[in-house]
């Protein structure tokens, strides 16, 4: 079964376009052609309506520190040195396994939902 959005806008081949449509197959993208061509080709399947929405690809998050969205708040307001003392420093020695964990879930979950398909995330732990 296909899945045709249609979007007001579609960033493609580096220029916002109207009258796109975009079709995807099992999260894969399969087609994209414009919007009156492919009722002709795909027929019925779901739609998307996308009316006063702009499609654009996944952003990627090339540094991240997942964990480290358990320690928003605290210290917020400070230059960066000290928040890592205030903050970082002094609560992270507190963290178990699992703490980490649903620090990971909590950011990650953010990121796909403003779309962020991609991460790399740092860690260490000391020994």
């Amino acid at each position: 079964m296909f899945k045709i959005y249609h979007p007001s806008f579609a960033y493609i081949d580096h220029k916002f376009l109207k009258n796109k449509v975009i079709v995807t197959e099992k999260n894969r993208i399969v087609d994209i052609l414009d919007d009156e061509d492919f009722e002709q080709k795909y027929g019925d399947h779901e739609i998307i309506d996308g009316t006063g929405e702009v499609m654009i690809p996944g952003t990627i998050n090339a540094h991240n520190h997942s964990f480290q969205s358990l320690l928003r708040g605290i210290a917020a307001d400070k230059p960066f040195l000290e928040w890592r003392d205030q903050a970082l420093y002094k609560y992270s020695p507190y963290l178990k396994a699992k703490d980490v964990y649903t620090g990971a879930v909590f950011a990650f979950s953010e990121m796909m939902k403003y779309g962020a398909t991609t991460v790399c995330d740092y860690f260490f732990l000391r020994a």
